[in-house]
């Protein structure tokens, strides 16, 4: 395996891994912490799509489908249907809507520890993830998300269900890392790029995907940054400079006032949660979109007169450890200094504006993995 390649990640410079690589031996913490999660990443059974609780429509094992994660059988009626929902309460019967995003992070965190420990088992096991869930007969996934979070009583599938997909840029980013370290072969390398290219094009030319792509809150910023990221992965560009060209005006414009507030996720339940995992997306788009030649992203907006994704993240920033004096519901109260970090060094690399970086210092603590987790 060769260490000293630079890969052509999506979401980071690549040649950020090799840098963190030689000041490694400055943050002990974090490397037990990596390590130790990709030890047990190595106990752990591949995800696939072939083993689920719920059935589609279609009777194909290989087709994704999962619950929606907030419905609940009605109470008031004898078989519970239709289902009605509860929001922020889940329902542990949806957990298998959580499988893709558990095999895209646990490749890219097997992948990123093989990099910069230079653990071959590691890598081999990452693909491994990679393999079974995109590449291998018997377990792939068919690439559409035609029945994502039905809601029994009510529909088979539905757009939202194509959240599932978020972190699909972590795949793009760990498939990059393994093809560069020599473990995955042209030949895989080009299966997972023409998975991607059709799941893409399911994407923008279906019903469900055509609906997600106007939907008004984090849903259609993350939509942006599966299409977006894969754009790029799968080579591309022109699709790619589409949604860049539009995601300002249609995403940030419409998501971000001008005091930082972002009303479509304070109005949930969950808001710091939801304004959090929004702003990520926003971010993501920003980082993309500066990189493909859009300035706008990166400057004060013409009709708020704020830096949009600056006045968010300083909206939030109170709020990241203790949502005590949050002054909306946050049911689930939770530490959020690690996307809070990656979000604020994020938009100093898109502005240059040292100010959000000096920002992130207050969550540069072990646990969070500030020092070694690319940005």
């Amino acid at each position: 395996m060769n260490y000293s390649n630079v890969p052509n990640t999506v979401s980071f410079d690549g040649k950020k891994l090799s840098d963190i690589k030689e000041r490694l031996a400055l943050y002990p913490e974090e490397v037990k912490i990596i390590t130790d999660r990709a030890d047990k990443l190595l106990e752990t059974e591949p995800f696939t799509v072939v083993k689920k609780e719920l059935i589609p429509e279609s009777k194909d094992p290989h087709d994704y489908m999962t619950m929606g994660t907030y419905w609940w059988p009605d109470p008031t009626k004898p078989d519970g249907l239709p289902y009605i929902r509860r929001d922020g309460v889940f329902n542990p019967k949806a957990k298998d809507r959580n499988t893709y995003g558990a095999m895209a992070d646990g490749a890219f965190n097997l992948a990123h520890a093989a990099y910069l420990l230079e653990r071959e088992d590691y890598a081999k096991k990452a693909l491994e993830f990679l393999s079974v869930w995109h590449l291998d007969k018997e377990t792939r996934m068919n690439p559409h998300a035609e029945y994502a979070q039905a809601i029994p009583g009510i529909c088979e599938g539905r757009g939202i269900g194509i959240i599932d997909f978020a972190h699909s840029y972590n795949v793009f980013d760990a498939t990059e890392i393994l093809y560069s370290l020599g473990v995955m072969t042209d030949e895989q390398y080009n299966g997972m790029q023409k998975w991607y290219v059709d799941f893409v094009n399911w994407l923008i030319t279906s019903e469900k995907g055509i609906f997600e792509d106007n939907y008004f809150n984090n849903h259609g910023a993350w939509y942006d940054v599966q299409i977006l990221s894969a754009a790029i992965f799968t080579k591309r560009p022109e699709l790619a400079r589409r949604v860049a060209m539009n995601a300002y005006r249609r995403r940030h414009q419409t998501h971000i006032m001008a005091d930082g507030s972002q009303p479509h996720e304070l109005a949930r339940t969950q808001a710091m949660s939801y304004s959090t995992m929004n702003l990520m997306a926003l971010v993501r788009l920003a980082k993309y979109g500066t990189k493909l030649g859009r300035k706008e992203y990166a400057e004060i907006d013409t009709e708020k007169g704020v830096l949009l994704i600056g006045k968010a993240a300083e909206f939030l920033y109170p709020y990241a450890e203790d949502q005590s004096e949050f002054k909306y519901q946050q049911m689930h109260p939770g530490d959020f200094g690690a996307s809070l970090s990656f979000i604020l060094k994020s938009i100093t690399e898109i502005t240059g504006d040292e100010k959000y970086a000096d920002m992130a210092k207050k969550f540069n603590k072990p646990k969070n993995l500030t020092n070694i987790i690319p940005v």
